[in-house]
């Protein structure tokens, strides 16, 4: 692998909403998740690279853990600026898939997060 695309498959992990530990890059430099999908983008098997969390990150240089919060609905809330083990608090923003958080998410029967334009604007305990 060489560091442009080292660079490239450090940024993915970095920024993606997903906790990811592995992809794949074919000979005309595209990413993918999926080993299968991958593989239906070349003629050869060959032709696709594996890489792994711990290719691009060395011991010193972790991958930040990002906060995912999965709510009652299934949305999964992630708090790209917090580490697991923070607790969320007003003014941090989160997304759900690649949008802004937007709205009401019920955390748990006693807690719910209010959010505007990705911001948490409020948490609502009952």
């Amino acid at each position: 692998m060489n560091q442009k695309l080292k660079a490239r498959a450090k940024r993915i992990f970095e920024s993606s909403p997903f906790k990811l530990d592995t992809l794949y890059v074919n000979k005309h430099g595209n990413f993918f998740t999926s080993h299968n999908l991958a593989l239906n983008s070349v003629e050869n098997a060959e032709e696709v690279e594996k890489i792994t969390i711990g290719m691009v990150f060395d011991t010193q240089d972790k991958a930040p853990q990002k906060l995912i919060i999965t709510a009652a609905d299934q949305s999964k809330l992630c708090f790209v600026e917090l580490s697991q083990g923070d607790a969320p608090k007003v003014g941090d923003k989160a997304k759900v898939g690649k949008k802004n958080a937007e709205g009401v998410f019920q955390i748990n029967p006693q807690t719910s997060y209010k959010f505007e334009k990705g911001a948490l604007t409020q948490i609502i305990e009952k």
